[in-house]
Parts: structure tokens; C-alpha cells; sequence
């Protein structure tokens, strides 16, 4: 379908739209209102080689709609667009009795109290997630990510249980990793071990 050119606009990275449709990326959002629909964010981010990558959030009256750069559209159906909003990192959102990562509905998580820590870490007044995932026996009241070094962003803790992204590990690998005396990539190995053979 092509674009009416006098009332086509680019809305960030990952959205456009005329008149008549919305696009994510070319590929045209059916259900999606012209008249209504906005970005949550700036539809785009770097991995960690600086590749540019294209998604996001945007809304409409109707609905909100997640683009992940590997995929096509998505309505989330559980958003309410009226409270809805991104936080900015293309990754989480949340409404007024939901949080997002992604399409997803992440499990079990408290809107009202729920909030980022750093990189894929979030908590809420009683849980702590890395990603999806509770991290079981982990204090939200306690837990820190670091945020040093190669590994930041991969690992944190509280005062008794310490984690790579969401694998149990032991304190003396914690402290080694935060010094940088271990390799993330040993960790790393490990964990996508663990989850093969789930």
C-alpha cells in the first residue's frame, strides 16, 4: 500500500504515518488510528557494538503497539493506552496494572510500585527481576546492580544472594567479577549452559 506523500510523516526511527495508515518499519499497523497514534519513544537503540537498532512503544487511542527489530508490530493487549507510557528505553513500560518488557506482561509485577534499577534489572515492593524472571530470595530493599567494569549491568546482589543476570552464583564469583579477576564470558557460558538444558 502506498503512502499519501502530502500527509506522510516520520514520527521517530521505528514509526511513520499518513492520513490514512500507520507504519512500524514499512510494515503497515492495520488496526492502528492515524489520528490518535503517537510515539512513546525515540524508536531506536545501540547493541553493545553500536549496530543501530529499530524499536519501540507507540500508542493510540485504541491500543498500544510494541516493534521489536527482528519481528513486525505487535498490540499489546493487556495496555490500557490512557496509561500507558515507555520509559524511555525501548525495553520496559508500564500502565496503570500492568509492566511491560517488551510484548510481554512481566509475571506477577506491582505497577503501582515498580521501577528500573539498571540495565534489565527492576524491582517492585516485593520482588526483584532480572528481565522476566524473579530473582528468588532477592530483597528489593537491598538489591544493588553493579554498575562497573565489563561486566556492569550483567550481575548484582543483596546482602545474600548474588546473581549473573538471573543465575544464582557465589559470592566469592561476585566479588571477582565485580573486581574484574573473572572473565563475564566464563559466567556467560555457564548460564546459556543452564538454560539449554531447561
Amino acid at each position: 500500500m502506498r503512502a499519501d506523500l502530502k500527509s506522510f510523516e516520520v514520527l521517530n526511527f521505528t514509526y511513520a504515518k499518513d492520513k490514512d495508515n500507520v507504519w512500524a518499519m514499512g510494515i503497515r499497523i492495520p488496526t492502528a488510528d492515524p489520528k490518535t497514534f503517537e510515539v512513546c519513544d525515540d524508536g531506536a537503540g545501540r547493541l553493545s557494538d553500536d549496530t543501530l537498532v529499530w524499536y519501540g512503544y507507540g500508542k493510540d487511542k485504541n491500543g498500544v503497539y510494541y516493534y521489536d527489530f527482528d519481528g513486525k508490530p505487535t498490540l499489546l493487549k493487556k495496555a490500557d493506552p490512557a496509561t500507558f507510557e515507555s520509559l524511555g528505553d525501548k525495553l520496559f513500560g508500564k500502565d496503570a496494572e500492568h509492566v511491560f518488557i517488551g510484548e510481554a506482561v512481566l509475571p506477577k509485577a506491582d505497577s503501582k510500585t515498580w521501577e528500573v534499577l539498571a540495565g534489565a534489572y527492576s524491582r517492585d515492593a516485593k520482588r526483584v527481576f532480572c528481565r522476566k524472571i524473579a530473582l528468588p530470595g532477592a530483597d528489593p530493599k537491598r538489591f544493588q546492580v553493579l554498575t562497573k567494569g565489563d561486566a556492569k549491568l550483567r550481575a548484582g546482589h543483596d546482602d545474600n544472594c548474588w546473581f549473573y543476570f538471573d543465575m544464582p552464583i557465589k559470592k566469592d564469583e561476585y566479588d571477582k567479577l565485580a573486581a574484574g579477576k573473572l572473565n563475564w564470558t566464563v559466567l556467560h557460558g555457564r548460564m546459556n549452559a543452564r538454560n539449554a538444558a531447561k
